[in-house]
């Protein structure tokens, strides 16, 4: 597993935008990918105040390539309002090579995983040789969700702040923990964001 954070856009224009209703963007001191302090007192007052208040919040965007395996995919998926993904494909490259072990995230591997994979590449070896759409079919049909797959997305700030807020304490604690932490560690101010929420 793991979460590789690719650019954070957006900061200039959305402190500009933020400081319109009163008129004070000649007040703004950000930078595109700096918050500066006056701005950062303005936003975090903001935060505060509530999700009508930090619309700037929506406007800064942030990009990461995301390797999870699919069970924890189906939860990040309630997150859809305001985020684009596009993932390595199922669809098109599964049965391409063979599964081993390093494609799932288990705990433990065991006797069960192990029949698990062995199945999967006997039909994977049959697409391979004779294109047999149901042997393809029954691979995508039973790949385990510890599959991992990767992903690239693109979110902003004030879903990032809804999915700390929602999941960094949640049961896929492991995954959802390295997630929520490697934004905190990476994207501006966004750490200062969530703490003052709290």
């Amino acid at each position: 597993m793991k979460v590789k954070i690719l650019g954070v856009y957006g900061f200039k224009n959305a402190m500009i935008g933020m400081r319109y209703p009163k008129n004070s963007e000649h007040l703004s001191d950000s930078m595109e990918t700096d918050i500066g302090k006056e701005d950062l007192k303005l936003l975090l007052k903001l935060n505060r105040a509530g999700r009508d208040h930090r619309k700037a919040l929506r406007m800064i965007h942030v990009q990461a390539s995301v390797f999870m395996p699919i069970s924890w995919w189906i939860q990040y998926d309630t997150y859809k309002v305001a985020t684009v993904a596009n993932s390595r494909s199922r669809m098109h490259k599964m049965g391409s090579r063979l599964l081993t072990e390093e494609d799932f995230h288990v705990g433990h591997w065991t006797k069960t995983m192990s029949h698990v994979l062995e199945e999967l590449n006997k039909d994977i070896i049959i697409w391979q040789r004779r294109s047999d759409k149901a042997a393809w079919r029954r691979v995508i049909d039973l790949l385990p969700m510890s599959y991992m797959q990767e992903r690239m997305v693109d979110l902003n700030y004030e879903t990032l702040l809804s999915i700390l807020e929602s999941r960094y304490n949640e049961k896929l604690r492991g995954e959802w923990r390295l997630f929520c932490d490697s934004f905190l560690g990476s994207c501006p101010c966004l750490k200062e964001l969530w703490e003052s929420l709290k």
